[in-house]
């Protein structure tokens, strides 16, 4: 579990104060059902509304190969938030490595067209 899965069960239970230009959700776990890992208390809700109202753009960015969280768990967020930006990769895992140059380049639109 990292900072995404923390960051998506917030904004989907609470009321972020302003409005958010954009949310990035990387190898994002949706929930436990096909995982060795728990989520424990950071499960999702099953609607996740509150999420996409507060957020103008969402994307979404999962490798096939992921050995930590199953590509099934992207269906599920395409499912929930259908409008959001989805970014499908065939081989960079969990995405550790040190460049990730679709996503520096998606923040880097936002701020040009803010």
């Amino acid at each position: 579990m990292g900072i995404h899965s923390i960051l998506a069960k917030y904004l989907s239970e609470n009321d972020f104060q302003k409005k958010i230009t954009a949310t990035f959700l990387v190898s994002a776990p949706y929930d436990d059902a096909n995982s060795e890992y728990s989520l424990a208390d950071f499960k999702l809700p099953r609607n996740l509304i509150k999420l996409a109202k507060q957020s103008d753009k969402i994307f979404l960015y999962q490798s096939k190969d992921d050995p930590v969280v199953p590509f099934a768990d992207l269906r599920k967020y395409k499912q929930a938030l259908p409008s959001a930006n989805t970014q499908i990769f065939e081989n960079r895992g969990h995405f550790l490595q040190e460049d990730f140059p679709e996503l520096t380049d998606a923040i880097l639109k936002l701020a040009a067209n803010r």
